[in-house]
């Protein structure tokens, strides 16, 4: 046979083989793209994500009518940082007729989670009001836009759009609506709007009557401002009413008191203080300071020895025996171990966060670690 004609059958086997080929990837039946995208499902679960994602491609390239397979690939993509090659694939998803309401709200899903990974905020709320435009009791598109908002501290529109969420726990819901206004507050007042700030906090005691963030920063307001008297009113508000924080705020308070100048006015604060709350260790301590200032130093002396009969604190003990020291009553010194049998032993002051375990030694309403609220006990 001479080599031409070799050349020429071989040719057309060549292209029978190839016609063939492409044909039957045309004519592939549906079930072996779904074999494929099963292969890719369980190569997703074994965490082999760049074969998942290989395979994936492959299963769409067969078949482009696996929504699913698609809105995987934008989902690995995703996990990869690859925003803007994630939300191109589920733009064009999205661009498709015929998709049924539950795919669309899985893709505008996803393309919120997108954009806000990506720091596209603007459209990650845009995405959330489309669902919305879906479904109008969607709890995830809600409950998405409130963390967007908390993230932007866009306290106000967060305040809005949680007062018009239906929560089961309606305690917890005006909590976390206490807490928005408090965090206004102190947006407002970081403007020098003391006013305003004080309403935001103010309304925030309205609705959670044992915010004490609220009450403490409206304290704080009416301090910084030298408002004694306000301050003061303020403050045995909250003592008063969350008697167990007040520990507290009397720490953190006592030098703005102090700084105020009115000392007589804090003496009376104080004594009034113990004689509804003689457990408060800080209401002795702030007294006895007052006593030291006047020169009463042995009565200064005999409150730090009722706050030591509420706390095994080594400072206050220290501070006792400074005084005694001072008075020159030596003997008084040497017996203060022996007579002081504290009624409850000394805990270090951090707070623990009750859904993530989060330890501080200040408190906080907002959990730096989970964004938990209202979560932090004292540990």
């Amino acid at each position: 046979m001479q080599p031409s004609y070799i050349y020429i059958i071989a040719g057309i086997i060549l292209v029978g083989l190839t016609t063939f080929v492409i044909f039957r990837q045309r004519r592939m039946p549906p079930s072996s793209a779904r074999e494929l995208y099963i292969r890719g499902l369980n190569q997703l679960i074994f965490g082999y994500e760049q074969q998942a994602l290989e395979t994936l491609e492959r299963v769409v390239r067969t078949d482009s009518e696996l929504i699913d397979a698609y809105i995987h690939i934008a989902e690995i993509l995703r996990r990869k940082q690859n925003h803007e090659s994630s939300i191109k694939v589920l733009r064009d998803l999205l661009a498709r007729t015929g998709l049924s309401a539950n795919q669309k709200k899985v893709i505008i899903k996803n393309l919120a989670i997108n954009y806000r990974e990506n720091g596209q905020y603007k459209w990650a709320l845009l995405a959330c009001d489309q669902l919305l435009m879906i479904d109008k009791k969607d709890e995830w598109a809600n409950n998405y836009k409130i963390e967007l908002y908390e993230e932007l501290g866009d306290w106000q529109k967060a305040f809005d759009t949680l007062k018009k969420t239906h929560l089961k726990d309606k305690k917890a819901k005006e909590q976390r609506l206490a807490c928005y206004k408090v965090e206004q507050g102190l947006q407002l007042a970081d403007a020098q709007k003391s006013h305003e700030a004080r309403l935001c906090y103010r309304e925030a005691v309205k609705r959670d009557s044992d915010c004490y963030p609220a009450y403490f920063y409206l304290v704080k307001s009416y301090v910084r401002e030298q408002r004694a008297k306000d301050a003061f009113k303020e403050l045995k508000r909250l003592v008063n009413n969350l008697p167990e924080y007040a520990y507290l705020a009397l720490n953190k308070l006592d030098r703005d008191l102090f700084e105020l100048g009115y000392f007589e006015e804090i003496e009376n604060f104080y004594s009034s203080v113990l004689k509804e709350h003689p457990n408060i260790v800080e209401a002795y301590v702030g007294l006895a300071r007052i006593y030291e200032k006047k020169g009463a130093l042995e009565s200064a002396a005999d409150l730090y020895r009722k706050a030591l009969h509420h706390s095994n604190d080594d400072q206050l003990l220290l501070q006792l025996i400074r005084i005694e020291v001072e008075l020159r009553r030596y003997q008084a010194v040497l017996d203060i171990t022996e007579e002081m049998i504290p009624a409850s032993p000394a805990t270090e002051l951090t707070f623990l966060c009750t859904a993530c375990g989060f330890i501080a030694n200040d408190y906080f309403w907002h959990c730096p670690q989970c964004k938990s609220w209202n979560s932090a006990e004292r540990g």
